[in-house]
């Protein structure tokens, strides 16, 4: 599928979350770009694209360049397969969007109210959403919350990211539970990282403490700072946050679970 040297570019322009991204690649490649992006339900468009990939074909054979001037180095290598233009492309995504800001985390449903996990790579987001999706939550993203302009929390159902001793995995949400449907407020958001033989003691974070953390998971904080801490207020204003270290996530989903039920019961009903 990948081995496409000496065959022309066919071009699309996708909508993809409010970002409009541009493709240059065999015809072969795009139908499996297309298919890699199904989750995202991809329209065609004829928006001015914001980030470009283009398949380039020469002495090291076919390989893919991004060009994005607001995601320094540009132009920058991407890789020799579609999966790598896939995986480069979340972020990209996440910095172009027009539908809402993007937020580093996980992502439940619980009682049509979302649960937000924000943290950093290695903090055992992806884990914990698996496990909280086979506890019966609702999937909305092992990756991102979408705050969107109503402050609600939009789904980025991308396969479930996972780490194993055999390397990466790539795991269909579906397999194992619900795809939210829809968009949902936010309950609670949950700061929590794995330490091994960590106990789960949650403390409750002030609003201004929420808000900060919050913002340094936000993918745009850098570069629109103003817009991130407006949605971080925004979202704030709806929960209440938690955190805390954790142990393995079978035995944190069920206090994560009720913390989500006890606060429903008194800020919601």
């Amino acid at each position: 599928m990948n081995n496409a040297v000496g065959m022309s570019n066919a071009v699309v322009v996708y909508e993809i979350f409010g970002c409009a991204v541009r493709f240059e690649a065999p015809q072969p490649h795009l139908d499996a770009i297309a298919e890699g992006l199904a989750f995202a339900n991809p329209v065609t468009t004829s928006a001015r694209p914001a980030v470009t990939y283009t398949a380039i074909t020469d002495g090291d054979g076919l390989r893919y360049e991004r060009r994005d001037p607001g995601r320094p180095p540009d132009p920058a290598r991407v890789g020799k397969t579609t999966a790598r233009v896939l995986d480069d492309l979340h972020l990209s995504v996440a910095l172009h969007s027009r539908a809402g800001v993007f937020v580093h985390a996980g992502v439940v449903g619980w009682n049509d109210r979302a649960i937000l996990l924000p943290g950093r790579s290695r903090w055992g987001k992806s884990t914990l959403v698996e496990a909280l999706v086979r506890a019966g939550a609702q999937y909305l993203s092992d990756e991102y919350a979408i705050l969107l302009p109503n402050g609600r929390i939009q789904s980025y159902p991308r396969p479930i990211h996972l780490r194993t001793p055999h390397g990466p995995m790539l795991l269909d949400p579906r397999s194992i539970g619900t795809v939210a449907p829809r968009s949902y407020p936010p309950s609670i958001v949950v700061l929590t990282r794995y330490e091994s033989g960590a106990n789960w003691n949650p403390e409750v974070l002030t609003p201004a403490s929420a808000a900060l953390a919050v913002f340094d998971s936000m993918v745009v904080a850098a570069v629109i700072p103003e817009r991130a801490m407006g949605s971080a207020a925004t979202l704030v204003r709806q929960i209440v946050a938690v955190h805390s270290l954790r142990d393995e996530a079978a035995s944190t989903v069920p206090a994560i679970l009720e913390l989500a039920e006890r606060t429903a019961e008194r800020k919601y009903r």
